[in-house]
């Protein structure tokens, strides 16, 4: 799924292994075999693999702070060029360079980041995130944040948190999170559907075992109203050959299908940590 981002950096060139190696990621690889840290195990998605669940929800008002992220809120980021196969934290990790990565930006991590210059060469412009309801997605500084993630769930375990990051938040969709919460909490499989314009049309839910007796609602405003699947009653001959041959309904052309995570699903629905910052700032200055 892509969208227009004006506040997006381009990927960073993968750097060549034959960099010496460097002082901070050996310190966060010595860190994590000390430590217990489930954290670095979550998954991470890509943003375009999830993007029906957070970017295709959000409302079109944005606002822009400061604020201290949990490191389980984040559950995507804009590329993973640097170890493309990656699924976890840990396995993002092992996959950086570092390329003149001293000690000092281990202490960056700690600190509040603010517009500070992340310590290292070839770091274009802040850390920057964005958040869906309280699902983060990293929008610039991939590499940091990898490595920012790791160090800090070793040294403070699964209460830790970014300070002071650059945040684009967004409101979801209310109604669509409702039903996705239901569906979840029946133990239901879920699906969301965005259009040409990674708007999200549709959400689709069904027992493990039971797909064709999917359940679907359209997606309407700041809310959702139950539908036919696509195709199931006005579609025909035409649309009955296609199920049985296993293609999809006309209706469905041009809509992308997307599983909905229960990782995702919950950081989307656990939003308290963001609603306080919103409704008391702990920073005064905002993200130029």
């Amino acid at each position: 799924m892509k969208h227009p981002d004006p506040r997006a950096a381009p990927a960073t060139p993968i750097e060549r292994r034959s960099d010496p190696p460097s002082p901070a990621l050996a310190a966060i690889r010595a860190a994590l075999s000390c430590q217990a840290t489930p954290i670095v195990d979550r998954p991470v998605a890509l943003d375009s693999e999830i993007g029906a669940a957070t970017y295709g929800l959000r409302s079109s008002e944005s606002h822009t702070l400061y604020a201290d992220v949990p490191l389980t809120a984040i559950v995507g980021l804009f590329h993973k060029s640097f170890a493309p196969e990656a699924s976890t934290w840990r396995a993002l990790f092992d996959g950086l360079p570092g390329r003149g990565w001293g000690l000092e930006t281990l202490a960056s991590f700690e600190a509040q980041i603010g517009d500070a210059p992340f310590p290292a060469p070839s770091a274009a412009d802040p850390l920057i995130l964005r958040a869906y309801g309280g699902a983060v997605v990293g929008v610039n500084g991939i590499h940091r944040l990898v490595a920012a993630v790791c160090w800090l769930a070793a040294r403070h375990g699964p209460r830790a948190a970014l300070k002071k990051v650059a945040l684009q938040c967004y409101r979801v969709n209310a109604g669509a999170l409702g039903v996705m919460l239901d569906a979840a909490h029946r133990g239901d499989k879920i699906d969301a559907a965005y259009n040409a314009d990674c708007e999200t049309v549709l959400i689709r839910t069904h027992a493990p075992h039971a797909p064709r007796r999917a359940a679907c609602w359209r997606v309407t405003g700041d809310g959702v109203s139950l539908a036919e699947a696509p195709g199931a009653a006005t579609g025909g001959w035409l649309d009955a050959w296609r199920r049985w041959a296993g293609y999809r309904p006309r209706a469905e052309a041009g809509l992308h299908w997307q599983p909905v995570s229960d990782t995702v699903l919950a950081a989307l629905a656990d939003d308290r940590w963001l609603a306080e910052q919103l409704q008391t700032p702990r920073y005064v200055d905002v993200p130029r």
